[in-house]
């Protein structure tokens, strides 16, 4: 999995974190890692346009990121999500989830 982030400052424009490959259980360990980085850094925003595969492990990861950056009082915006995310996200009824928009 490659990656990009930049946390946003004031007002300025953020430019999203980007997840590739696969989100998986399989992959699970590090990404988990990657997205407390992240968050920590101040990103405010994943794009998950190269995501290849996504499973259940990938939702709760996705989810749980979300749910930590509410607790820092941050949105956290799933942007751009790749077909297979899509499909899993809708499969347990969480389409609400997603974005189709670039990051603001």
């Amino acid at each position: 999995m490659t990656e990009h982030a930049q946390g946003g400052d004031g007002g300025a424009a953020v430019t999203p974190a980007a997840l590739t490959g696969d989100l998986t259980i399989y992959q699970a360990g590090d990404v988990v890692q990657r997205l407390r980085d992240w968050l920590d850094g101040g990103v405010r925003a994943i794009d998950l346009a190269g995501v290849e595969q996504c499973d259940s492990a990938g939702v709760q990861l996705l989810l749980a990121a979300r749910h930590t950056a509410a607790g820092l009082g941050q949105p956290l915006a799933i942007l751009n999500p790749s077909a297979s995310v899509r499909e899993i996200f809708s499969r347990y009824g969480l389409g609400e989830h997603l974005a189709d928009r670039a990051a603001d």
